[in-house]
């Protein structure tokens, strides 16, 4: 994931900057949480900002649940595998990350920066695309 941003905006500023992060990462790749009207996002990239390709990420039971990839996530930091680069203090938005980490209960709604990560790297584990990946998560 190269980027993290949270935020409350209309449509279209949403897609203005979806397709601004797009266009800026030479093969990154835009992948949506397809659920309920988000589904809409991937046919508006296409069409009205020329990103082609944004793929279409579907949450369900199992190993596509977020509660799944959230425990493997966990196993993956526990033992080392993945870090989270901190020197020099983190972003804000990494922080965010972080909090919605420590909060993370399998009871519990995972937080939307939480989600883009798991969706990012569930497509990466996957096979659904390639290891530069830009995903998008909407706020419910």
């Amino acid at each position: 994931m190269i980027w993290v941003e949270a935020g409350r905006w209309t449509l279209e500023q949403l897609l203005a900057r979806v397709a601004s992060h797009a266009r800026r990462y030479v093969g990154a790749q835009v992948v949506v949480e397809a659920v309920a009207a988000q589904a809409w996002i991937l046919q508006e990239l296409s069409r009205g900002y020329g990103i082609g390709g944004a793929r279409a990420f579907k949450t369900a039971g199992g190993k596509l649940s977020l509660h799944y990839q959230a425990e493997r996530l966990a196993h993956a930091l526990e033992l080392g595998k993945l870090v989270i680069p901190s020197s020099g203090g983190l972003h804000p938005e990494i922080r965010q990350l972080v909090a919605d980490l420590q909060r993370y209960s399998p009871a519990d709604h995972i937080g939307d920066r939480l989600a883009a990560l798991l969706i990012a790297r569930s497509t990466w584990a996957m096979g659904q695309v390639r290891a530069i990946v830009s995903p998008v998560h909407l706020a419910r």
